[in-house]
């Protein structure tokens, strides 16, 4: 009497699953800097090879929209994106017939947002092919892939959005002789904010004349969030005061106040305005 019970004798048992990329980062892309792509792994089940081409359809979703994207690897510079591909959110791949694995490259766009240590996408991948082991609407999974925001809410004294790294600590001096002399910093948020942030100039602030913020005498200044990415020139004035004091060093920092905690007590590197001494002592 044959038995009743379930099997999977003469069965091929299909399926599949998803390998995230590790360390999956979001990175810059300029006309110089390449974007990085890593590998996102589709793998059918060992025990059902495909007879037929299988189609893999792929769908990214989540917490920022430029996040995770898929594009066409460089042949020639292995590991980053062809300069042509813009990247998309969705792909259609093939996985030939006789074989099981699918390579998709996928890269995460910096959004310039401080999203915290990471932040979760989702990825909804479908199979189809005319093999009925892997026919239509019998395989539709969704998978999570964490990107590692690498965004931080710093001042910078220098150039950002660029290839050269912003200057957030340490000591950022001018040299300038005692005639007149003014020092112009350039200072600029390294991510958008959530909320407005002010920047007040704190530290040897009686030593100079006057203060500006992009020409205006203040020694304040708040940014709004939509104007985040705009440099600000912060400009310290030196009176010539015809007194032999010699060399000496006036050092300010630039401190944020704002409703975004990401930004609120943040210090710039420290300003240091050396003032050469002009003056001359004559006998008489």
């Amino acid at each position: 009497v044959p038995s009743l019970a379930p099997t999977t004798a003469g069965y091929r048992l299909a399926g599949f699953e998803v390998v995230p990329p590790a360390d999956f980062a979001e990175a810059s892309v300029s006309l110089d800097v390449k974007l990085v792509v890593k590998p996102l792994l589709v793998e059918l089940a060992a025990e059902s090879v495909p007879r037929e081409d299988v189609e893999v359809k792929l769908r990214a979703y989540g917490a920022a929209s430029n996040a995770l994207r898929f594009y066409d690897e460089d042949p020639a510079d292995p590991g980053y994106a062809l300069a042509s591909d813009p990247g998309s959110a969705s792909a259609t791949k093939i996985i030939p017939a006789g074989t099981t694995t699918l390579k998709v490259m996928v890269g995460a766009l910096r959004d310039r947002i401080n999203n915290g240590a990471s932040f979760s996408q989702s990825v909804d991948v479908s199979l189809d092919s005319i093999d009925p082991n892997y026919a239509c609407c019998r395989f539709l999974e969704t998978f999570g892939v964490d990107v590692i925001d690498v965004d931080e809410s710093l001042i910078s004294a220098g150039k950002f959005l660029s290839k050269i790294p912003p200057v957030t600590s340490g000591n950022v001096p001018l040299k300038r002789d005692e005639n007149a002399a003014t020092y112009v910093y350039t200072l600029a948020l390294t991510s958008m904010p959530f909320a407005p942030v002010r920047l007040a100039v704190r530290g040897d602030v009686d030593a100079f004349e006057s203060i500006e913020f992009d020409g205006v005498a203040n020694a304040s200044l708040t940014i709004q969030p939509e104007d985040w990415a705009a440099t600000r020139l912060l400009s310290l004035h030196v009176a010539d005061d015809n007194v032999l004091e010699g060399n000496r060093n006036y050092q300010v920092t630039v401190v944020a106040t704002s409703n975004d905690t990401n930004y609120d007590g943040v210090t710039s590197a420290t300003l240091t305005s050396v003032v050469l001494e002009d003056d001359v002592a004559f006998a008489t």
